[in-house]
């Protein structure tokens, strides 16, 4: 996607929000506490692809405060799948869906012509395994594939999932989660393709590891 000539993340914001400037977006949103208070928009990384549906553009809040670190993320999907309007109306629902039922996902800021500003996750998954508490973790991980097992997401791999540090954080409502409904408990394999993410992604994954990822599960699958 080439983004519209002149196209600026300040106009984004105040045309996301309905109003006149980025600063009245930005205080409506809470990023500022007033009018007054100095602010910088600073882009961190100009448009880019973030994978077959969306396209990247990040960017920081800076204040006398810590920044903070924002994504805009565009659908871009193909015909084949629908308005766009309607797909991106979708994914919102899924988002809303995992969020009434416990996954963490990114702060959203902003919905507004299939594009979303949102709260950016520092760290992957396996980058918070190395840092954090892996056990909780790892549990964490096991109850979220229980809610995803729970909900019937055909889930196609858990790549994109995130973490702050400390938690869990689904990031990817499109068609790597797919629309809810669509598996049963029965036939789900997400816990199973947890399991075989781990492995890949790790020099070693010990019984403890799957102890705790199978814990979360358990404690969150319907029976």
């Amino acid at each position: 996607m080439t983004p519209p000539e002149r196209w600026s993340i300040e106009a984004e914001l105040a045309k996301a929000v309905g109003v006149s400037d980025y600063r009245h977006a930005l205080m409506q949103l809470g990023l500022v506490r007033s009018l007054a208070e100095p602010v910088q928009i600073c882009e961190l990384a100009d448009w880019h692809r973030g994978g077959s549906e969306t396209y990247l553009y990040e960017f920081e809040v800076r204040t006398d405060r810590e920044p903070v670190h924002l994504v805009a993320k565009a659908c871009v999907v193909s015909p084949a799948s629908g308005p766009l309007s309607e797909v991106f109306a979708e994914w919102l629902r899924r988002r809303r869906l995992l969020s009434e039922h416990g996954v963490e996902v990114p702060k959203l800021y902003t919905a507004h012509a299939a594009t979303i500003v949102e709260e950016y996750i520092r760290f992957s998954f396996i980058e918070a395994l190395a840092l954090g508490e892996r056990a909780q973790l790892l549990t964490q991980l096991g109850r979220t594939v229980g809610v995803l097992t729970n909900l019937g997401f055909p889930v196609l791999g858990l790549h994109d999932v995130r973490s702050r540090g400390e938690d869990v954080v689904w990031v990817d409502f499109g068609e790597d989660l797919g629309p809810a409904g669509v598996v049963t408990i029965a036939t789900a394999s997400v816990l199973d393709d947890a399991l075989q993410f781990l492995e890949r992604s790790l020099r070693s994954v010990s019984r403890d590891d799957i102890t705790a990822v199978s814990r979360g599960f358990e404690e969150t699958v319907s029976t």
